[in-house]
């Protein structure tokens, strides 16, 4: 199956079509309308980094209000072999997405962000995984800093642990990877710049200071829903 549509009828949401679609069977017109939207969203925005982000991951969930396309996100979920498990772990991947201006402040980009995977290798409701995206601000970085497993954290150099794992997701999103700051760089170039004030204070935007974003650097940020397996905090 290639497509889900999903009228959500909850209040925040009340008429926003949801549709989840695999991008190897994306139309020019879902094509179009996630470029427009990348562009409205972000300075600058670098359309090789989008095209990298279609050909890394399987999802896209694209939303809009009355037709019109209001917002989109990239994703996948995985069952995957992780060093020092003796099992196949799920792994969530969160890539780009954005949404238009009016609608940031009722939950929809969380919202689509969990859609995004939702076509990919399922996972069991309440089963341990690791969560992980690409950061470039603190605004990208806050909800996910707040779980106790993250890594990076500021001043913290990550357990041998967290690096092999860390590497590991790197491959999936086909950057490149280093394992003390766990900084990431595209082959794609920079995403852009968005079009949003980031209010953060000089200590949220600590942990971004060796992040060189003109040359397509990031963070990868990692963690676990809902708790971390054994030993993740020893080195």
């Amino acid at each position: 199956m290639g497509k889900r549509k999903d009228k959500r009828q909850l209040s925040q949401f009340s008429g926003i079509d949801t549709e989840v679609i695999l991008t190897k069977d994306l139309e020019d017109e879902a094509i179009y309308s996630v470029q427009k939207l990348f562009i409205d969203n972000y300075h600058e925005a670098n359309l090789r980094y989008l095209e990298e982000c279609f050909n890394r991951m399987r999802c896209l969930t694209l939303a809009k209000d009355d037709g019109i396309p209001i917002g989109f996100s990239l994703g996948d979920s995985v069952k995957i072999n992780l060093p020092r498990f003796e099992e196949p772990q799920s792994v969530v991947l969160h890539g780009l997405g954005c949404i238009e201006d009016k609608y940031r402040k009722i939950g929809l980009f969380k919202h689509l962000q969990k859609l995004s995977s939702s076509l990919g290798d399922p996972i069991p409701s309440g089963s341990r995984r690791l969560i992980c995206g690409r950061v470039a601000h603190p605004v990208s970085f806050k909800g996910i800093s707040l779980n106790e497993s993250v890594v990076p954290k500021i001043n913290i150099i990550p357990t041998k642990w967290q690096q092999e794992i860390g590497k590991l997701i790197a491959q999936l999103y086909g950057v490149e990877f280093d394992e003390e700051t766990f900084i990431v760089r595209s082959s794609a170039g920079a995403i852009g710049y968005p079009k949003i004030k980031v209010e953060a204070s000089k200590a949220d935007w600590n942990i971004f200071r060796n992040v060189d974003r003109e040359s397509g650097e990031s963070l990868l940020a990692i963690v676990w829903y809902p708790d971390a397996p054994k030993d993740w905090y020893k080195e």
